[in-house]
């Protein structure tokens, strides 16, 4: 989808109560990004069951899906991916979120209907990064 994901973490946990989960992290930002241009996060998420990891086309779809919105990159940044308890959650930052879903719908008007819920959040501190970065490593950077 969005470069090659050669600086991302992929990490994997299994928590009794929560079950199986998969966590897809930046570990760092593109080379000359300034963070505080891109203070909107776009939370994407996609319903596909009532818990667990999706099946292996559920899958594959989300796959297009995601490789099919790539070019939002252009405007934003993926930050995460995450897959668990039925819910798999895309969060992007960008710098204006009506020119974001321009983009996103401009790119999704032939596919097909996919189950999503899009949420938007001011947040130019880039917290809500930092929290899911938080949960996985043992010392989460202070910069977005």
């Amino acid at each position: 989808m969005d470069d090659d994901r050669q600086d991302w973490t992929l990490y994997e946990t299994n928590d009794e109560d929560v079950g199986p989960k998969l966590w897809l992290l930046r570990d760092s930002l593109p080379a000359g990004l300034d963070a505080k241009q891109y203070p909107q996060a776009v939370v994407i998420e996609w319903t596909y069951a009532d818990e667990g990891l999706p099946d292996a086309a559920t899958l594959a779809t989300m796959h297009r899906f995601e490789k099919h919105i790539g070019p939002l990159a252009g405007h934003s940044v993926l930050v995460h991916i995450i897959r668990g308890r039925g819910v798999s959650e895309l969060c992007f930052y960008t710098r204006d979120t009506g020119d974001f879903m321009d983009g996103f719908n401009r790119l999704m008007a032939r596919q097909p209907r996919v189950p999503i819920a899009i949420e938007f959040l001011d947040d130019p501190g880039w917290e809500y990064r930092r929290s899911i970065r938080a949960n996985l490593t043992p010392d989460p950077d202070t910069t977005p």
